[in-house]
């Protein structure tokens, strides 16, 4: 059974939370709570500069975080919800951010009950391969333990900026 107000309750206090996806295990905080953040770098021991992309529950949510050009709108709506990661120019910045709107039930109803932005990444030392159960996958402060998960291919991430569209990995959606 799954014990959401606890798992709310982790996240609200700037915990991690480890739970299934649609692509592996992953690791989840709050992208607004700068000692949540460094406690996910350094739980997978990546580096302080490695970007961390956030999720959201649909195209509307994740339009307020990233700039939508005509390219951008059609990829995410041709894919979404699913495995793709799209890098776009922020609103209120010069840098980018990768927004991604996940494809599994739970995910999404996390998404929903939280209401705003995750982060998300794979629960694995940083290099490693991802993770597709929780005894293999990296311990948050609360695990969600869904047993064993398909072992999909990781998102695609695809950088759109305007009419340019760069792959910057492949994954299970092909442009």
């Amino acid at each position: 059974m799954i014990e959401w107000n606890e798992i709310i309750k982790v996240l609200k206090d700037g915990g991690v939370v480890t739970h299934p996806t649609d692509t592996c295990y992953g690791l989840t905080c709050d992208p607004l709570n700068r000692d949540a953040m460094n406690k996910v770098k350094q739980l997978k021991q990546m580096p302080d500069d490695k970007p961390v992309t956030i999720m959201v529950y649909d195209m509307g949510e994740a339009q307020k975080y990233g700039v939508f050009g005509k390219r951008a709108l059609e990829i995410g709506s041709e894919v979404w919800p699913g495995a793709l990661t799209l890098v776009l120019p922020r609103h209120d910045s010069d840098e980018t951010i990768g927004i991604r709107v996940p494809g599994d039930d739970f995910t999404l109803e996390l998404l929903s009950k939280w209401g705003g932005p995750l982060t998300t990444t794979s629960a694995n030392l940083h290099g490693d391969p991802p993770p597709y159960s929780a005894a293999d996958a990296l311990r948050g402060d609360y695990v969600v333990d869904a047993g064993v998960i398909p072992a999909n291919p990781p998102s695609t991430i695809i950088k759109v900026v305007g009419d340019e569209v760069a792959v910057i990995r492949a994954g299970e959606f092909k442009l």
